[in-house]
């Protein structure tokens, strides 16, 4: 079961993380320097990265900002964007995306021929809203600058991937990683047309 909205990732390469001004507003929460890659995300770079750097922003009533800094980004026509706290994002088939961002327990609030308007609440609180637009500009990877991905907090990881997996979608396994002096286990999925999920559980009681 999905708990809580975690994050949206932006990616950079690590020289830029101080002059993005998309955290204008927001408290930084933790940094991480260095923190391994895992294996599970290798699928999802266009080159191989050893490491990452991690910054977490969060703002009362908006997103929460995962900023993931690598040695190296790539360029190239954005997939997802913000805009006014919601999420839009660009897909060749929006029925298609809809579907797979339901399965996380989203619901649709509106549809119209070009368009899906989702929403999200989850237990342990927090809400999202993803406008689904038709477009052709569908590409998605973690090292691409810019919006890369959207991170749920679920109350067992592998089990949440077995059951994205069982519905058609391609994932990975969950592996442990340590992140803010948290054991959590982490994996990937993969929508229709590339749209990258982060799947995360906390090894520990003391959920947040």
């Amino acid at each position: 079961m999905i708990l809580k909205f975690d994050h949206i990732s932006f990616s950079c390469e690590k020289q830029q993380v101080q002059s993005l001004p998309l955290t204008a507003g927001y408290e930084l929460q933790f940094r991480e320097m260095s923190l391994r890659n895992l294996g599970c995300k290798e699928a999802f770079f266009q080159k191989p990265h050893t490491d990452h750097d991690i910054y977490m922003y969060e703002r009362k009533g908006a997103l929460p900002i995962e900023i993931t800094a690598y040695d190296s980004c790539f360029s190239g026509v954005s997939s997802m964007d913000m805009e006014n706290d919601s999420i839009l994002i660009y897909s060749p088939d929006p029925a298609e995306t809809a579907d797979f961002f339901m399965l996380l327990g989203l619901k649709s609030e509106r549809l119209d021929k070009t368009a899906f308007v989702l929403k999200g609440s989850f237990i342990l609180g927090g809400s999202i809203t993803l406008r689904i637009l038709q477009s052709d500009m569908a590409g998605w990877k973690l090292d691409k600058a810019g919006w890369s991905s959207l991170g749920f907090l679920s109350g067992d990881s592998q089990k949440e991937l077995r059951r994205m997996h069982d519905a058609g979608y391609e994932v990975t396994d969950a592996e442990e990683l340590i992140v803010n002096q948290k054991a959590m286990n982490i994996g990937f999925c993969k929508g229709p047309f590339g749209e990258i999920i982060e799947i995360i559980s906390l090894k520990r009681s003391g959920l947040k």
